[in-house]
């Protein structure tokens, strides 16, 4: 199952985004995890080190599965409180 309907905004499971990871996916657990839409566009449109200096968003635009991993590991992070 490599595509899969994204219902009334929720993310699919972290388990499945590791495996088949998607930026639209990845925007929707973000969601989630800061439990508000403006700090979540504050948060992937905001340049980072740990992204070469580049927004969460832009790091995943090329569609590279290492880099939106990367992206959701530092949410998973966050998530349980580990800040990146």
């Amino acid at each position: 199952m490599e595509s899969m309907a994204y219902v009334a905004g929720l993310a699919p499971s972290v388990s499945y985004l590791t495996e088949y990871p998607s930026a639209e996916g990845i925007e929707a657990f973000a969601v989630e995890v800061f439990s508000n839409t403006q700090k979540t566009e504050r948060w992937m449109t905001r340049p980072r080190a740990s992204f070469n200096n580049l927004s969460p968003r832009e790091y995943m635009s090329g569609g590279d599965d290492g880099a939106m991993r990367k992206v959701l590991e530092s949410l998973i992070a966050i998530n349980f409180g580990i800040y990146t």
